[in-house]
């Protein structure tokens, strides 16, 4: 009985906390790991079509507005740069590019996925202290 009970303390839990102290730097891709900044309200919805095909994420660009170079969210979770997206224009992202804050890579799926791919909810770009919602008009992942 004592002896589980050593084992049991012996072997440790890591806490949300123990994780948020590790730093795992960039990817191979230079992105930056980096938490969601959940103390931003967002911004009315921006009207950025958004188009999932499998690993691929569309962007296109239907506002007057340019947007210039911010970080881009998907589901609240995996971000990664992008460059300044102006009118009229479209962005193909790769979807495994997006990682969250412990540089795990969103899962896209594909033809050789051993896992259920994630869907893409929710899609924001934040430029300084403002988040850009967009919206999400087709989810195909796979």
């Amino acid at each position: 009985m004592l002896g589980t009970l050593g084992l049991l303390s012996w072997g440790g839990c890591s806490t949300a906390t123990d994780r948020a102290q590790v730093n795992p730097g960039p990817t191979e891709d230079g992105q930056q790991p980096r938490p969601y900044p959940h103390h931003l309200d967002p911004e009315s919805v921006s009207d950025v079509q958004v188009f999932r095909e499998v690993t691929r994420l569309r962007l296109t660009n239907t506002t007057a507005a340019a947007f210039p170079p911010g970080t881009l969210w998907i589901n609240r979770r995996y971000a990664r740069d992008v460059p300044a997206f102006p009118p009229g224009e479209t962005l193909e992202l790769d979807l495994t590019k997006f990682v969250d804050e412990y540089a795990t890579a969103f899962k896209a799926g594909g033809f050789f996925a051993t896992r259920t791919p994630d869907p893409v909810v929710v899609c924001e770009l934040q430029i300084g202290d403002q988040l850009h919602p967009f919206v999400i008009v087709h989810d195909n992942p796979e």
